[in-house]
């Protein structure tokens, strides 16, 4: 999958994900979907992370500005992260996209630090 291709479904699985928590009864502000890049050419070293969050005015552009920039970078998968009210903590879910080992450590290891990412 291109960069291009994994930001397209970046934003549509922020969409997805948003709708179902405000069925759920939850808010929008409580879920973020991040799309994790390694470098061209070696999965173990991270190139970025995008993310996305459901009814986002500047969506365009900002999945423009992401595809600039992670042109030619590798998608290797999806974090999707939902914030417990209660405890304060994320819930996490993996997605990946490339099933190589050096791959599953990078988007693993996002997903560990996901607290960082959803400041």
């Amino acid at each position: 999958m291109s960069a291009m291709q994994a930001i397209s479904e970046g934003r549509k699985l922020a969409d997805d994900c948003g709708s179902k928590i405000v069925n759920a009864g939850g808010s929008l502000d409580d879920v973020a979907t991040f799309l994790v890049f390694a470098a061209t050419g070696d999965l173990s070293k991270g190139a970025g992370v995008v993310s996305f969050r459901s009814a986002d005015p500047n969506a365009d552009s900002s999945d423009l500005l992401a595809m600039q920039k992670h042109m030619r970078n590798t998608p290797v998968g999806f974090v999707v992260a939902v914030l417990d009210r209660e405890s304060g903590e994320a819930i996490e879910s993996v997605r990946p996209l490339l099933l190589e080992p050096t791959a599953l450590t990078l988007l693993n290891s996002v997903a560990d630090r996901i607290e960082e990412f959803l400041m």
